[in-house]
C-alpha cells in the first residue's frame, strides 16, 4: 500500500474513532428521552386551584428589528406548535419606524402576542421594555436613569438584558433577565458541540442544546445581591431570533430549495418557558401579563426535562399567603414555605443568596421560617443523570420576607 493511501486509511479510521462517543450520545439521548416521557405519563398534577397558569416565551425578534431574518409566518406556527399562551416581542428600536408597532401584537390563534422593544441607552445599559415605546430609538440617547424615570411614568416594565454587559447598578430597573438563551449558548464549546450536534440535533434538539448549557451562576447572584436590596422580579429570555442557518436558491421572502436553520422558533421557544400565575377571574390579556412579570408572579420551567406546569412556591404566616414575587410579614413560630413540583425532584432553598436547605426526592414539603429574607426555589431532576444533575430544571421568583 502507497504511503498516502496508509496516511489516508489512518485519517479515516481516526475520524470514525472520534464519532463513536458521540454516536453513544445519541443512543444514550434517545433513552433520556423515552425516560422523561414516562416521567411526564406519571407525573403528579397540581391541586391548586387559587391561579391560573400561563406559559409563554419572552424576548422573540423577528426581521422587523433587524439582527434577524424570522418572519410571522414562522413564529405563529412556532408558538402554536408548542401550546404557547403569549409570546412576548422586543423588536430592536429603528430610526426609520416604531418598530413595537410594526411587530405581533393582540391575539392571533388564541396566542396572546404583546409588542416590546430592546435598545440600548446612551450609557450602554440595554433593557427590554414591555409594551413598546414609541420613541424608542430616541431612548438610545438618554442616559439610563432618564429612560428610566420615562418608561415607568408610562407604566411599562424595564428588564435588564444582559446583566454580564450592564453597567449602572443602582439604577431603579424592574428586574433582570438571568437566564439569556443567545448568552447561554455563545459559552458552549464549538468543538464538542458541533460534532454532538450533527448526530443528535436533528433528533432531540433542545436535549442536545441543554445538555450543554451550564447554570446562570452570576446572573444569579447578582439578582440575589439587588434582591436583597429592594423588590426586583427575576425573568428568562428565550432571545429568539432564527438567524443562525443557511439555504440554498432562495430569496428574501423566505422561498428556498433547502434551508437548515438549527436555531428556529419552534426550538427556541422549547428550551425554556416563562410561567405566569394570574387569580382564575383574570382574563390573560397584555396588562395583566405584564402586571404578573413586574410582580414577578411566574417561574423558569426547562420543560423539555419535564412538564414544569403545576409548581408552586408560597409562604404563610398563619395569617396570610404570599407566592412567588409578593412580600409576606414574618411571623415567628407560623411562617413556613410550601413548595411542590409535579416529579420527584432536588429542591434547593436559598435566602438572600445563600442556599439553606436541600430537600431530595420528594413532590412537596413545607419548610419553617425564623429569619427575614429573600427566598427562592431551584428545583432539579437527578434522576435523569449526567449534567441534569447540576442544571436547574425551574427557577422561581422569590418571596420577600420582611
Amino acid at each position: 500500500m502507497k504511503h498516502w493511501k496508509k496516511i489516508a486509511l489512518i485519517f479515516v479510521l481516526a475520524l470514525f474513532a472520534l464519532q463513536i462517543p458521540f454516536v453513544y450520545k445519541r443512543v444514550k439521548r434517545g433513552q433520556l428521552a423515552q425516560k422523561i416521557a414516562r416521567m411526564n405519563a406519571e407525573r403528579i398534577s397540581s391541586e391548586n386551584s387559587e391561579f391560573a397558569e400561563y406559559k409563554g416565551v419572552v424576548h422573540v425578534h423577528s426581521s422587523i428589528g433587524g439582527h434577524s431574518t424570522g418572519r410571522f409566518e414562522e413564529v405563529v406556527p412556532a408558538a402554536l406548535k408548542n401550546d404557547l399562551d403569549f409570546v412576548v416581542m422586543t423588536e430592536h428600536a429603528s430610526a426609520l419606524f416604531n418598530t413595537s408597532a410594526m411587530t405581533l401584537s393582540g391575539v392571533n390563534e388564541g396566542v396572546l402576542y404583546v409588542a416590546g422593544h430592546e435598545f440600548d441607552t446612551e450609557n450602554q445599559d440595554r433593557f427590554l421594555i414591555i409594551p413598546g415605546i414609541e420613541n424608542a430609538e430616541d431612548m438610545t440617547r438618554e442616559s439610563t436613569a432618564e429612560t428610566l424615570s420615562i418608561v415607568h411614568s408610562q407604566a411599562r416594565l424595564a428588564v435588564v438584558a444582559y446583566p454580564n454587559e450592564f453597567k449602572s447598578w443602582d439604577a431603579d430597573f424592574d428586574g433582570i433577565e438571568v437566564v439569556n438563551l443567545n448568552t447561554s449558548t455563545k459559552q458552549i464549546s464549538p468543538l464538542w458541540f458541533l460534532p454532538d450536534a450533527l448526530w443528535s440535533f436533528s433528533a432531540y434538539p433542545e436535549l442536545t442544546l441543554i445538555e450543554h448549557l451550564k447554570r446562570p451562576d452570576k446572573e444569579l447572584a447578582k439578582f440575589d445581591a439587588i434582591a436583597a436590596k429592594r423588590r426586583i422580579s427575576l425573568h428568562g429570555g428565550n432571545d429568539s431570533h432564527s438567524n443562525i442557518g443557511f439555504h440554498i436558491f432562495g430569496d428574501d421572502s423566505g422561498n428556498s430549495f433547502l434551508k437548515i436553520k438549527p436555531d428556529s422558533y419552534e426550538t427556541s421557544f422549547r428550551i425554556f418557558r416563562t410561567h405566569v400565575l394570574l387569580p382564575p377571574s383574570e382574563v390573560l390579556s397584555s396588562d395583566n401579563l405584564i402586571a404578573a412579570l413586574v410582580r414577578g408572579n411566574s417561574f423558569i420551567g426547562f420543560d423539555p426535562l419535564s412538564d414544569s406546569d403545576g409548581f408552586s412556591f408560597s409562604a404563610s404566616n398563619g395569617d396570610t399567603t404570599a407566592i412567588m414575587g409578593e412580600e409576606i410579614a414574618l411571623s415567628p413560630g407560623k411562617t413556613a414555605l410550601k413548595i411542590f413540583a409535579p416529579q420527584k425532584a432536588l429542591f434547593k432553598i436559598f435566602r438572600s443568596g445563600s442556599q439553606i436547605s436541600e430537600v431530595n426526592d420528594t413532590t412537596s414539603f413545607d419548610l419553617p421560617v425564623s429569619e427575614k429574607g429573600v427566598y427562592r426555589v431551584e428545583v432539579y431532576l437527578p434522576a435523569l443523570g449526567g449534567p441534569f444533575a447540576d442544571f436547574p430544571w425551574i427557577i422561581s421568583n422569590p418571596i420577600f420576607i420582611k
